[in-house]
């Protein structure tokens, strides 16, 4: 089974560096720009994340995935520059 689409907390800016927010535990968090693989992190116990990023252009649309220890993939949660 996917985990669910991670959980952003981050108002995310031109000017943000580090993305936060909680997904399935254990799971590993790809952050895209595009097709283009901006960050990985992997969330902790509590399924808490944190993905370093470079900064984005403004209306840059992100989309952020949880993997699973199967390699199951969840829906995307998309994030749009402000």
């Amino acid at each position: 089974t996917a985990p669910l689409a991670p959980k952003i907390k981050t108002a995310v800016k031109s000017t943000t560096k580090e993305v936060t927010g909680t997904a399935e535990a254990y799971s590993t968090i790809t952050i895209k720009a595009g097709k283009k693989v901006i960050g990985t992190a992997k969330t902790d116990s509590k399924g808490k994340l944190k993905v370093k990023i470079k900064a984005q252009k403004k209306k840059t649309v992100l989309t952020v995935t949880a993997t699973d220890k199967a390699k199951n993939v969840s829906k995307a949660t998309t994030v749009k520059v402000k």
